[in-house]
């Protein structure tokens, strides 16, 4: 503990004992929600006319800023201020043993619709052929080696080699839609923020593993789906704070540096929300919008395997340990921290024993899994004692690098959108799939819309695969009538189709309902 914590302490726990009736409140106030939102037209008209004197540019403008869209901005002397075309920026990806999946990463982002950026990749001890893929698929992005499995060392070393004033982290297995960069470069440029993050999408297409997420000082979490929380928490002495993923969000380089990067005692987890809550205590704001689109795929590793079983928790319990005795032990005490810890054990106890129950663990595990959580909570002590492992201005400037173009193909007239719609189910001819993965190594958008037993959207050779199901679901019966179409139509309302390849064999059902106005080609199944 420092001694202005230490000095502090006291002061905390009076205003934490003050302020707890008002998480209820606040709680009750979020209710509202849709109904303040229902009168800000109200609000938005009174203001039209209060700034009528400005005349029609004044009155836009305010708009603008209501409603979070981009606008021509100039600052007091009448200088334009910089939009999302005016900043550098790198993409920073943390990959280990996922050779195949950062493959596909790299050659979706040729697709990015943003006009420049860098890629800087931080390989970790890969054993998988990893260095070779880069070499091969990735001749124009940076590498930086990881001589550790510890995702905050290698954050801040492609935070330190990043030549972009805006540094966006993606993950090895999130896959990102064109419009992703742009989205949150330009919810970043347009506001007075240090980060904004986006959610992740589950690998359906459609559900969101969470909205908004909310964390407090003894590392717990909560999901929220029904309001925005980014304003109420974002006070410097509030208790709560809003978590950006680190697999789809994008910081201002020179605030990450301010408080020292990331966290490198939090080897797993836990290092989004240590970075969100130093930031905040820094005075810089933090933001989430809803546009950059990514789909985790959540592949295995090390903690859990290819279906979402959780194999260890060791790794997760350490960081969460570690945070609440970094962030709470000197506002909250050592008793809640204990009681912290015994949730948080009690809770993946029960999570272990379910696996079992269900098969999908054997019995054993429950011991392992005890063992390891003594470890965690042990290590995690040891950890706080050592401090945090941040570094200074000086250690990231060593390293940082020249800015380096990584070739993409941005949103233009000349960039194509395909969509191939297998009807019957059967195989696309081969000479097809050679043109479409052409089209998605030269940075053009291709996709195939397919019928399969559950809906998954995946990649492959830079070629989006839409697996939808055919069998009724609970959206309603379009889904049962023109599965196909619909999810066509659901991809042409997001990103205008230039081209619609319709592949049938003989005795095939009726076509997809296609888009009006967009050109069709036929094709065949191959034999």
């Amino acid at each position: 503990m420092t001694p202005t914590d230490f000095l502090l302490a006291p002061l905390r726990r009076v205003r934490r004992w003050i302020l707890r009736p008002l998480d209820a409140r606040i709680t009750a106030l979020t209710a509202e929600n849709r109904a303040l939102r229902a009168s800000l037209e109200q609000v938005r008209a009174g203001l039209d006319e209060g700034l009528g004197t400005l005349g029609r540019t004044g009155i836009a403008l305010r708009r603008h800023e209501l409603a979070g869209e981009p606008a021509e901005r100039s600052d007091a002397t009448g200088r334009r201020q910089a939009t999302e075309q005016d900043v550098s920026v790198s993409v920073v990806i943390v990959t280990y043993n996922r050779a195949d999946a950062l493959a596909e990463v790299l050659t979706l982002l040729r697709a990015q619709d943003h006009p420049t950026f860098e890629v800087v990749v931080v390989n970790g001890p890969s054993s998988d052929g990893t260095a070779t893929i880069l070499a091969d698929k990735a001749p124009d992005a940076k590498v930086v080696d990881c001589p550790e499995k510890n995702i905050a060392a290698a954050r801040n070393l492609g935070l330190a080699a990043a030549g972009g004033d805006v540094v966006a982290f993606l993950d090895d297995d999130t896959l990102p839609e064109p419009a992703w960069l742009g989205g949150l470069i330009g919810a970043l440029v347009r506001r007075p923020v240090a980060g904004v993050g986006g959610p992740y999408r589950r690998r359906s297409g459609i559900a969101l593993e969470h909205l908004h997420l909310v964390g407090d000082r003894l590392g717990e979490t909560q999901r929220i789906d029904d309001h925005d929380p980014t304003e109420w928490y974002s006070n410097p002495w509030s208790d709560r704070f809003v978590i950006l993923p680190g697999g789809n969000s994008a910081y201002r380089r020179d605030a990450l540096i301010e408080v020292g990067g990331f966290d490198e005692a939090f080897e797993y987890g836990g290092e989004e929300g240590d970075l969100g809550i130093r930031l905040r205590s820094a005075g810089h704001l933090i933001a989430e919008t809803l546009e950059p689109v990514v789909y985790h795929q959540a592949l295995a590793n090390e903690d859990r395997d290819a279906g979402a079983t959780v194999l260890s928790r060791y790794r997760f319990l350490r960081s969460k340990a570690y945070f609440a005795r970094k962030h709470g032990l000197a506002v909250l005490g050592p008793e809640a921290v204990d009681a912290s810890d015994r949730r948080s054990i009690e809770e993946y106890r029960v999570e272990r024993l379910k696996a079992i129950a269900e098969g999908r663990l054997d019995p054993t595990s429950i011991e392992r899994y005890e063992d390891e959580a003594r470890r965690a909570i042990a290590d995690a002590t040891d950890l706080w004692a050592g401090g945090p492992r941040v570094h200074d201005a000086a250690w990231f400037a060593e390293r940082r690098s020249e800015y380096r173009p990584f070739r993409s193909r941005p949103g233009d007239p000349t960039k194509a959108h395909m969509c191939t719609v297998s009807v019957g189910g059967g195989g696309i001819d081969a000479s097809l799939v050679t043109e479409l993965r052409a089209a998605a190594a030269d940075g053009h958008v291709a996709r195939v819309i397919t019928l399969d037993s559950e809906r998954r959207i995946s990649s492959e050779a830079g070629v989006w695969r839409h697996a939808v199901p055919a069998a009724p679901t609970s959206r309603g019966a379009g889904d049962a009538a023109d599965p196909l179409g619909d999810e066509l139509a659901r991809i042409h309302a997001r990103r205008p189709v230039t081209e619609v390849i319709v592949v049938a064999g003989r005795g095939d059902a009726a076509g997809p309902r296609l888009p009006e106005g967009v050109p069709v080609r036929r094709s065949a199944h191959s034999a």
